[in-house]
């Protein structure tokens, strides 16, 4: 899979939403986080006023607590920028699955996912 690291176009509280989620995932999260992506509107630069954030989380461990504290985490990011985000956890195994499926979805994500770690 390959990714871009590219510029994309984001406002002062959008990078400032995003960077605290990831700082604070990776702290709570110590080494657990696969794979972190911004893919949908954003990432390809067609986003329009109120678009949100598209985020995928992709955790090493498969734990329904872990994956509750990833949303609990991005809606106290949501509120505190006043940023809209849309998370989606999966664990690593969940992920490669999905990978290797014909889904129109996963195939989007690779066409414009770009790497947050």
């Amino acid at each position: 899979m390959t990714l871009r690291h590219r510029q994309i176009a984001l406002t002062r509280q959008e990078r400032q939403a995003l960077e605290a989620f990831k700082t604070q995932l990776l702290h709570k999260f110590d080494g657990g986080v696969a794979r972190l992506f911004l893919y949908g509107s954003k990432a390809r630069g067609e986003s329009h006023r109120g678009s949100d954030l598209d985020v995928m989380v992709v955790l090493r461990r498969p734990d329904r607590q872990s994956s509750d504290a990833v949303y609990d985490l991005s809606f106290d990011i949501a509120v505190r920028y006043g940023v809209p985000l849309s998370v989606h956890v999966y664990t690593w195994r969940e992920f490669l699955r999905y990978w290797r499926l014909p889904s129109s979805f996963m195939t989007n994500v690779a066409a414009e996912a770009v790497s947050l770690l």
